[in-house]
């Protein structure tokens, strides 16, 4: 590198397409220039018709000349404008027919997938009614254990009386009574009372855990069958994935409007289009809306595999 280089010696070579430019629009910049040496000319204060005639002079001469640098631009451009429509209808018409050839492709896993997606929904409501079947069995048993518990303890009650009776008084401590004239045969009966009772307070006890353990079973599974769905499925080197969707249509715009109210005439057509397609999301199924008509639709989307889930 020389060592008397100047200033500037490093910057980057002229642009040879703005090179171009300039030189085919030398008549415009030179224009700009002769503006730009009338506008030490024109007066900087307005005193007089003179100087306001100038003043307006040069206003429609720089404008004058701005609209003859947009038309040059406009001209200059609009093959490059073309090139790059030309550039992009020949892609877009490559990717147009790859987007609709994968996507007419891949709703021929749509059917597939739905009867899998039924089939599970199936066994899923199948083993709720089991489970809803055996929290009620378990729900009769524990309502049957808590009679016979009911039924026990009367017994032993009973047979509490009985040695009451027996023996003309007694000492009680909590809900027994040990009579004070001791009996055999009577006091073998109040333990063989409450021996019986206290089985049926405890098998009482179990069948009641036993229904609500069957009652949850029976709630998880109803939510199963509620919300079973095809989760992804790995397919090949991809994904699939079945969703099905509310799509709307309106099918008489003046019934739907009408349900609106006074304000229905206002509400743009726009916001309208938005506010149904808001509906069609509602969970679980779009509301009922005059002149509107939903219809549900599944369809599948394909995923690429991540690396680390590729076989």
């Amino acid at each position: 590198m020389s060592d008397d280089a100047g200033i500037g010696h490093n910057n980057p070579p002229p642009d040879p397409f703005l090179a171009s430019l300039e030189e085919r629009n030398a008549a415009l910049l030179d224009q700009v220039a002769d503006l730009e040496m009338a506008r030490r000319k024109v007066p900087r204060a307005v005193e007089k018709d003179e100087d306001m005639a100038a003043v307006t002079a040069f206003v429609l001469k720089a404008r004058e000349i701005a609209r003859a640098a947009e038309k040059a631009r406009v001209e200059f451009k609009e093959p490059y404008l073309d090139r790059g429509r030309k550039i992009d209808s020949f892609f877009g018409s490559i990717r147009s027919f790859l987007e609709e050839t994968a996507v007419s492709m891949e709703q021929r896993n749509t059917a597939f997938l739905a009867a899998r997606r039924a089939a599970a929904k199936a066994q899923a409501e199948a083993a709720a009614a089991k489970a809803r079947q055996d929290a009620a069995e378990a729900q009769k048993r524990a309502q049957e254990a808590l009679a016979q518990e009911e039924a026990a303890k009367a017994a032993r009650q009973a047979t509490e009386a009985a040695l009451r009776d027996a023996a003309g008084h007694g000492e009680a401590f909590g809900d027994n009574v040990v009579p004070l004239v001791r009996d055999g045969a009577a006091e073998s009966a109040l333990r063989h009372a409450t021996q019986s009772a206290d089985e049926a307070t405890a098998a009482a006890a179990g069948a009641l855990e036993t229904a609500a353990e069957a009652q949850a079973a029976a709630n998880a599974a109803a939510d199963v069958a509620e919300g079973s769905r095809l989760g992804r499925v790995v397919a090949g080197a991809g994904a699939v994935r079945l969703k099905g969707e509310y799509t709307f249509r309106v099918g008489d715009e003046a019934v739907l409007l009408r349900s609106l109210g006074p304000l229905g005439p206002f509400v743009p057509r726009v916001d309208l289009a938005k506010a149904l397609a808001r509906a069609a999301k509602a969970k679980p199924q779009p509301p009922e809306i005059p002149g509107v008509t939903f219809t549900f639709k599944e369809t599948v989307t394909t995923t690429a595999l991540r690396k680390k889930e590729t076989p």
